[in-house]
């Protein structure tokens, strides 16, 4: 590319764009989007060569200046955004068209259309939320213009705005496309499982990892597919991880404890009895060899290693929620039992958690299956027995804690 009109063609090949020559003087030319009328490409004839102004990240600005002499800083324009790229031969063609598309897609970017972009890639018999829909799109604090943004879509057929929820799981009162009812059918033919206005947010995605193709990368077959936002854990079953006891947070906080008064520290993910020796240490540096220790068992490591860990910790922790991710959940009835009976047979005090009422997040009433499972739970020995999402971000905390100890307490009652 080296004439002035091969750039403006190219320029002309983006959807709604048109040129047009604003300034007195004919050698400069402008192509611009139609609608904002902003310009992504300027065409100018200096110093005996055709020149082009491009927009730029300014992410890139200095590798594509330090890839080309003849990509210089913006010539008559902010030289922080702007490229000024000299068409003297030097440049191969599908570079000097990759920087004029790149200028062309930040000069056409909009919140807007990212959100709608970002909802394009909800694969169907899945849901997102309208924070992880705006963390897609580049920014997690405008969940509000995600609602905005897809209660005006203007392409339903093909932006599915049905597979969006709050927070909670509940699906849109007022669905610009039908209604409530209309976005429950649709999602309902995703083949997502709708139960009284709201979906399940507790899916999981399972990848199956291949081949690794670099240090630090593997290529995975996806077994089960869906969102995958920021901050999420990742288990990897039948692996043991050689992560720290402690982080530098954990020290910081332990060092908190006896200022605020702390009685018990739980320990995640424990292995061995090395890494509630390390934090009971940690403890006695601290001045807090009062706090009691509840270890965790969230692995099969700290399964296979429970009766080193009993003389060690003050409480056993069935943490089910983890440790029934690195087996087949047919097992982990089993590994339940087996760990209550190790307590037993040596005096410990063990916790069974997650999932005890786990509908309860969303209905008021728990199922059979669920009241039966903390009736055995009582029944294997447990000392005490724990609440976390039903009431961490339940919609009916107060009834879920009143079943859990009618329940229990039920349960050591004779018939």
């Amino acid at each position: 590319m080296k004439t002035r009109q091969q750039a403006i063609t190219y320029g002309l090949t983006f959807p709604h764009t048109y040129v047009e020559s604003p300034f007195k003087d004919p050698n400069w030319e402008l192509v611009r989007v139609k609608g904002s009328k902003k310009a992504f490409l300027w065409v100018y004839e200096k110093d005996g060569y055709i020149n082009l102004n491009i927009k730029v990240d300014p992410e890139w600005r200095e590798f594509w200046r330090e890839a080309y002499d003849a990509v210089i800083p913006g010539y008559h324009q902010n030289k922080k955004y702007w490229n000024t790229i000299i068409l003297d031969g030097t440049i191969p063609e599908k570079d000097i068209k990759k920087m004029i598309k790149e200028s062309y897609d930040i000069i056409t970017d909009s919140p807007t259309k990212r959100i709608y972009e970002a909802v394009k890639q909800i694969p169907k018999g899945h849901v997102a939320t309208y924070g992880q829909v705006a963390a897609m799109a580049g920014n997690p604090k405008m969940s509000r213009a995600v609602g905005n943004a897809l209660h005006k879509n203007p392409d339903p057929e093909n932006i599915p705005c049905f597979r969006v929820v709050n927070a909670k799981g509940e699906l849109a009162g007022a669905f610009a496309f039908g209604g409530e009812g209309n976005q429950a059918k649709l999602l309902e033919e995703d083949g997502v499982v709708v139960v009284d206005g709201k979906v399940d947010l507790d899916g999981k995605i399972k990848l199956i990892a291949e081949r690794k193709i670099s240090p630090r990368s593997w290529r995975c077959r996806i077994v089960c597919g869906g969102v995958l936002t920021a901050r999420k854990s990742i288990a990897l079953p039948g692996c043991n991880i050689n992560n720290p006891t402690l982080t530098e947070a954990d020290l910081k906080n332990l060092s908190l404890a006896k200022q605020y008064q702390v009685t018990d520290v739980m320990l995640p993910f424990v292995r061995n009895k090395e890494d509630l020796i390390i934090l009971r240490e940690a403890l006695k540096q601290n001045n807090s060899e009062d706090i009691r220790i509840f270890a965790k068992i969230e692995n099969m490591t700290g399964v296979e290693h429970l009766e080193e860990l009993l003389p060690y910790c003050d409480y056993i922790v069935i943490a089910r929620g983890d440790l029934g991710n690195v087996m087949p959940l047919s097992k982990l009835p089993k590994v339940q039992a087996y760990i209550a009976k190790v307590c037993k047979e040596h005096n410990k005090n063990f916790m069974v958690v997650t999932q005890m009422l786990d509908s309860m997040i969303r209905n008021p009433y728990p199922t059979r299956a669920e009241v039966n499972d903390i009736y055995h739970a009582v029944h294997q020995g447990a000392n005490a027995l724990m609440l976390t999402g039903e009431t961490a971000h339940g919609r009916y905390p107060v009834e879920a804690m009143k079943m859990l100890v009618e329940t229990a307490n039920g349960s050591l009652e004779e018939l």
